[in-house]
């Protein structure tokens, strides 16, 4: 009996362009703030994330609003970065423009369309709100820690024939520890795609866009 086929996408830089999103809504928090050096500001944005990360492992839109506060010893509106952080505009701006025609076309082949990705949970939300009328609720999993939570995917998903889309690398090579018979996508893009594939490990494919992943899932 042929398996049903299911791809599990990751959201950011796979489906999601995360550093073009945090470059616009940085811009946008100094635009309404009245900031007098736009230039300046984005600087203080970015390195303000980057410090934030170092405890955070994924972006909080309030703790952000919290940490540029202290470090500008001004008072931001939290409501104010969440409204900001959660805009259409903004989101739509950095959903990669492959990222639906690619989900249509393994939609349009039968395959089950899910996500595995970490992060808050209304914003991660807002990232995939385009493709939502492609996934079902049961198929999407939005968690605090990958790692932890991948034992409970890989058995979940045992008697599909599971695609995995991931930009991380340790990610694909845990789920193939697991399940030899998951099928592993590397997409080499944003802050992971300098890394190398291990002596231990390769991919089944690596690609750089979703369009060449797509090709590989069909016809693999």
């Amino acid at each position: 009996m042929n398996k049903e086929k299911i791809v599990i996408f990751d959201i950011d830089y796979t489906l999601f362009d995360s550093k073009n999103y945090r470059d616009n809504l940085v811009r946008k928090i100094g635009e309404e703030i009245k900031y007098k050096d736009l230039k300046a500001f984005e600087k203080i944005g970015e390195d303000v994330y980057m410090e934030l990360r170092k405890s955070v492992i994924y972006f909080d839109p309030k703790l952000y609003a919290k940490s540029l506060s202290n470090y500008l010893n001004i008072d931001l509106d939290e409501n104010l970065i969440e409204a900001i952080s959660l805009s259409e505009k903004i989101i739509d701006q950095s959903v990669y423009e492959e990222a639906l025609e690619a989900i249509e076309a393994l939609k349009n082949k039968n395959f089950k369309i899910g996500i595995f990705s970490t992060g808050l949970e209304t914003i991660q939300r807002a990232k995939i709100s385009k493709f939502e009328k492609h996934l079902e609720e049961e198929h999407i999993h939005i968690i605090k820690d990958k790692k932890e939570f991948l034992p409970k995917l890989i058995e979940k998903y045992k008697n599909h024939d599971l695609y995995m889309v991931d930009d991380l690398l340790e990610i694909l090579y845990s789920a193939v520890i697991m399940d030899k018979s998951v099928h592993t996508i590397w997409i080499k893009r944003g802050r992971f795609a300098k890394e190398s594939d291990t002596k231990l490990f390769t991919p089944d494919v690596t690609v750089s866009n979703l369009t060449e992943a797509v090709e590989f899932i069909k016809n693999s």
